[in-house]
């Protein structure tokens, strides 16, 4: 995407003016252009995030771009979609193929770089081609293929919504959406967009056609990896709470013509990244790999007034030298951490918020409770507590988790529920082998070998144990031995 240039974009900024941290929209005409009856999955997504980005880019005229990652998720739906709808043993990678050149040719002429046509061509089938890996095209019962769904309430809110693709299955239905890009590393430290967007389908569904499908995926086709979404009540429950928030939140910013800002890492892909109060306090620059942000040495946007200076916190105190276990009186000189501003958090799956880290977070609970652990472990030991201390026990305890954590998703995510799983294992481990304060280098690195390999071994039975109930019907998985009490039984000898 490129944005306006010259007179058109100064003109095009004429239509905002900043009223604190909310972008306000001050041309009624651009306001209504944008206002709608209704809520995508895609803008309830965006009104969770920065909503002032969102009626911003409604307004940014974008020149194509085929080689856009839009562009190219585009072309790859495209093709897909069509083989779908083609007699199911049809469907083979040589068809798609023909599709695809068939799609290339109405993008370039005679006049284009026939090299570029057939870069673009690598690049589509780059993008759709793992899907061959997820499924036998020659098998899926295909029962619609972006099937619209609109009329319909979803959690009391007028809801639009576009299904990829309705499937046949044993017993009803199943819905899937593919996607193109990256597949979500962490959906517990920065949501799960995609999956709120296929239960957002799955309710709506049910709604208006009074089933609900059985099942949800997602196929991440350049990467050929299929994710099943959770559908059931609790995650639905959470999901649709979500989307009725985004309603009103997208209702007052259209009611007040004022879009909040949220400032947070993604501010560097943002075109005002370099205009906007929010991202400038919080320090966010723009991202070397995004489009061009508009250059606030040539460009602005009007102030209705003045911000309302921020209140600022007092230094964080969370240890103090003088305790009752302290030896040392002289405070050191390091801090462990000094709060800039004062504000309340968001929603505990955000990490951070208006680019500082979110009190409310999981992931501040995570490092908080561990660094009380270390605390507790200090001083139920007798041992002299200082920032020194508490922090060297703290990063120890953070190594064995995230070696536990590993078990369950690949890495240390603090803002994940997994490492409330990792520490209470952690915390199981240091009641029965305590840590061994005052021993050699070589007792140290033993227990710490000894604390890992406990706690990813409570992991894994506790893995193994949900594996052989959760599939008690599967004759693949061996489910419950008959007596595992006889393990513990007196050896006859």
């Amino acid at each position: 995407m490129s944005i306006l240039v010259g007179d058109n974009l100064d003109s095009l900024l004429q239509a905002f003016a900043w009223d604190g941290d909310r972008l306000a929209v001050a041309d009624s005409q651009a306001l209504d252009a944008q206002r709608r009856d209704y809520l995508s999955p895609s803008t309830a997504e965006a009104m969770q995030g920065c909503a002032a980005r969102w009626i911003f880019e409604k307004h940014v005229r974008a020149e194509p771009d085929l080689f856009g990652p839009a562009e190219l998720g585009t072309a790859a739906h495209s093709v897909l979609e069509h083989l779908w709808n083609l007699p199911a043993d049809a469907r083979t990678r040589l068809r798609a193929m023909g599709l695809l050149r068939s799609l290339a040719d109405q993008h370039f002429d005679d006049s284009n770089d026939e090299n570029l046509k057939t870069e673009w061509i690598a690049e589509v089938r780059a993008a759709y081609l793992g899907y061959f890996e997820l499924e036998n095209p020659h098998e899926v019962k295909i029962v619609a293929t972006e099937q619209t769904v609109t009329d319909v309430e979803v959690a009391g809110v007028p809801f639009f919504g576009k299904i990829d693709r309705i499937i046949a299955t044993d017993g009803g239905i199943g819905i899937d959406d593919t996607k193109t890009g990256k597949v979500p590393k962490n959906i517990g430290r920065y949501g799960d967009k995609h999956g709120d967007q296929l239960r957002l389908y799955s309710e709506a569904l049910r709604v208006r056609d009074g089933v609900q499908p059985e099942r949800a995926g997602l196929l991440y086709t350049r990467h050929a990896v299929h994710k099943n979404v959770a559908l059931s009540k609790p995650r639905m429950r959470e999901t649709l709470s979500d989307f009725a928030d985004s309603w009103d939140t997208f209702a007052t910013c259209f009611r007040d013509a004022a879009f909040e800002t949220k400032a947070s890492p993604l501010c560097g892909w943002c075109p005002l990244v370099n205009l906007c109060p929010a991202a400038q306090e919080a320090g966010f620059r723009q991202s070397d790999r995004a489009v061009p942000a508009i250059d606030a040495r040539d460009h602005t946007i009007a102030h209705t007034d003045a911000p309302a200076p921020r209140e600022q916190a007092s230094p964080d105190a969370a240890y103090s030298e003088g305790g009752r276990h302290a030896t040392d009186q002289t405070p050191e000189k390091d801090t462990i951490m000094e709060t800039k501003t004062r504000f309340i958090g968001t929603k505990p799956w955000d990490e951070f918020a208006r680019g500082q880290i979110n009190p409310n977070s999981y992931a501040v609970a995570g490092v908080i409770g561990t660094t009380e652990l270390a605390y507790e472990t200090l001083a139920s030991a007798d041992q002299t507590i200082n920032r020194s201390s508490v922090r060297a026990l703290t990063q120890t305890f953070a190594k064995v988790i995230e070696s536990g954590q590993e078990v369950l998703v690949g890495t240390l995510a603090w803002n994940d529920n997994s490492n409330t799983r990792a520490r209470g294992a952690l915390r199981s481990v240091l009641q029965v082998n305590p840590f061994p304060f005052g021993s050699s280098s070589d007792e140290l690195d033993a227990w710490f070998a000894l604390a890992v390999r406990q706690t990813r071994s409570i992991i894994q039975v506790a893995m193994e144990l949900h594996e052989q109930t959760a599939a008690a019907d599967d004759d693949d998985v061996e489910g419950l031995p008959e007596q595992p009490w006889a393990h513990f039984a007196a050896s006859d000898n």
